[in-house]
């Protein structure tokens, strides 16, 4: 971590753009434990690069940064800022943030278990099909959502959650839900 921070400094001698030394210092803060430096420097980088995925690189890290308290707070926080940061950069990398997002989301239901949060989580796991990001855990984490919240039971709920492991075994052909039972009964997913 020392070396890192030196050649940092090295680099800011020999006149490196602010950007990029902003996205390291960043980072090296975050690696660091120090989250609320670290969101400094990172929101310095977004404000000062013209690098898609430098920007990406940094909403990310920034994004982690925010919600690493681990409170609903934290994470209200988080999503603002990844919502935000969805028209800030390219298609190309939306997707990260996309997925990040819906962490986000899954997690803070994962708190409250309040319905704006599974509602963010399923809107935001399903722009990552609609883009062709999805993986066997987002369709998983969906249907597990729909479960859990009892969406199953809205009207389009169970609609939804049968289209879902419907598209997830065409997607995923040979692999079987992995979700596990909780004591309470209630099945969860991995992040």
């Amino acid at each position: 971590m020392n070396a890192a921070a030196e050649a940092a400094e090295k680099a800011e001698e020999y006149g490196i753009n602010t950007a990029n030394l902003s996205q390291i210092h960043g980072e090296i803060e975050y690696a660091k434990g120090n989250y609320g430096k670290a969101e400094e420097y990172l929101k310095e980088c977004i404000a000062t690069t013209s690098d898609d995925y430098r920007k990406m690189r940094a909403y990310i890290t920034c994004a982690q940064a925010i919600s690493a308290g681990g409170t609903v707070e934290d994470l209200d926080r988080s999503i603002d800022f990844l919502t935000k940061g969805l028209t800030d950069v390219s298609m190309e990398y939306r997707g990260y943030l996309t997925g990040l997002l819906s962490e986000n989301y899954i997690q803070a239901y994962g708190l409250t278990e309040e319905d704006k949060y599974c509602d963010g989580a399923i809107k935001y796991s399903k722009e990552l099909i609609d883009t062709g990001w999805a993986s066997y855990s987002t369709y998983n984490n969906i249907i597990i959502l729909c479960t859990n919240s009892g969406i199953q039971h809205r009207p389009d709920g169970e609609a939804l959650s049968g289209q879902l492991q419907c598209l997830q075994a065409q997607s995923f052909p040979g692999t079987g839900n992995s979700a596990v039972e909780g004591r309470n009964g209630k099945r969860f997913f991995r992040i």
